[in-house]
């Protein structure tokens, strides 16, 4: 037991120091970023510049579609979430805030290629009001558990306009293997305990 604790330290060490790389780089504008195989469960994903961000929370509904958590369902963050529908670029989105915001959970909500190539979820700091458009483009299953992959963008400058990604944005460099390796075990070791049950869904809810 004494074993497994001292790992489980280090593995939730090395996961917070991955989520401090994935927000490096950012300058004045728009940042963007990509989520690569993250396991559902594990703490919020902390999308933004260093400074502000928003936070991702999800479960597995089925394969290529997932549940997405806003501020106030299960364990309390600081983001809600709303989904543009049929948006087929990001740039469409002119105006984030118009869109309506729930600190409940949506879905469930199917990836770009099961929607057809459209849709974004949308983030919302409560606290700053910073915006997040996330593109679902990938949900695997892999021994029980979710997997997500996305891509993202992040206005800096707590605006809501997306149409500036026509434009390009800074990016944010993808994370070494070996920091992936670290938190893929850590949403396995987290296991299927009871704080885990109060963020998973019934198969045909909704």
């Amino acid at each position: 037991m004494k074993g497994r604790r001292i790992m489980k330290t280090i593995v939730m060490r090395g996961l917070i120091i991955l989520l401090g790389f994935c927000s490096t780089g950012a300058s004045a504008g728009l940042i963007t970023g990509s989520i690569i195989n993250s396991p559902e469960f594990v703490p919020p994903l902390v999308l933004g510049d260093g400074t502000n961000h928003v936070t991702l929370r999800w479960s597995l509904n089925t394969s290529q579609k997932g549940w997405f958590l806003g501020s106030n369902y299960g364990v309390v963050h600081d983001t809600d979430i709303a989904y543009a529908a049929g948006v087929a670029s990001v740039d469409q989105i002119v105006n984030a805030a118009s869109y309506s915001y729930t600190s409940s959970f949506l879905g469930p909500i199917g990836t770009w290629g099961y929607n057809g190539g459209s849709g974004f979820l949308l983030l919302k700091n409560i606290n700053t009001n910073h915006y997040a458009a996330v593109q679902l483009m990938s949900i695997n299953v892999q021994a029980g558990y979710g997997y997500l992959g996305a891509n993202w963008w992040f206005l800096d400058d707590g605006s809501s306009n997306f149409s500036v990604a026509g434009s390009g944005g800074t990016s944010v460099p993808e994370p070494p293997a070996y920091m992936l390796a670290l938190l893929g075990l850590a949403g396995l070791m987290a296991g299927r305990g009871t704080p885990l049950s109060i963020v998973k869904f019934p198969q045909n809810s909704l």
